[in-house]
């Protein structure tokens, strides 16, 4: 599994660091992040993978358009250190000070994109079929039956196969993906 969001130790970081979003220019998420991570700060940027229609196209977008979140010591490294930065607006301000994002919304972030990922990982791989594929039943009640794959289920693991049983008489099954394998049907000699 492979999660979309980096963290680096910094020796600029103190006990004392707090969570703050930090803006970047308008299509400057990937550059603001290299330029914060090569010079070591605390940053968690979340990423969704996409399938983009363009194959030149990024494969990663961010979770938040022009927002990721820096852990540092504000009081020690100031506020307007960040206005000037490359590439970056700025910290979120609320009024007039620095807004601060609690380390319980960082940790709940990650985790729900962890989530994601798993989630993208389970329909990635019940996407390897297509409708009207041949697919054999490898574990449950059904093992061993084989069927056409129909469609993926919301959720991502579970998906619909049509079996054909005797007498030509069809039985819709939901089942987890993780069952199913590419039936080869042998050449006919």
């Amino acid at each position: 599994m492979q999660l979309d969001y980096s963290s680096t130790s910094s020796n600029l970081l103190g006990p004392d660091k707090t969570w703050f979003a930090i803006r970047s220019k308008p299509r400057k998420e990937e550059s603001l992040y290299s330029y914060l991570n090569a010079n070591q700060y605390k940053v968690f940027f979340p990423r969704i993978r996409v399938n983009p229609k363009n194959p030149r196209a990024a494969k990663r977008k961010p979770y938040f358009p022009g927002y990721m979140f820096i852990a540092v010591d504000l009081q020690a490294l100031g506020e307007n250190t960040f206005q000037w930065l490359p590439f970056s607006q700025g910290l979120v301000m609320y009024g007039d000070l620095p807004a601060p994002v609690p380390s319980a919304v960082i940790d709940l972030l990650k985790k729900r994109m962890q989530e994601l990922a798993k989630l993208n990982m389970l329909s990635q791989r019940s996407s390897r079929f297509k409708k009207g594929q041949r697919v054999r039943i490898t574990q449950g009640p059904l093992a061993g039956y084989s069927g056409l794959f129909d469609s993926q289920l919301s959720g991502g693991d579970r998906v619909r196969v049509l079996l054909i049983l005797l007498g030509n008489q069809q039985l819709v099954a939901e089942l987890d993906s993780a069952h199913l394998i590419e039936h080869k049907v042998p050449a006919a000699i």
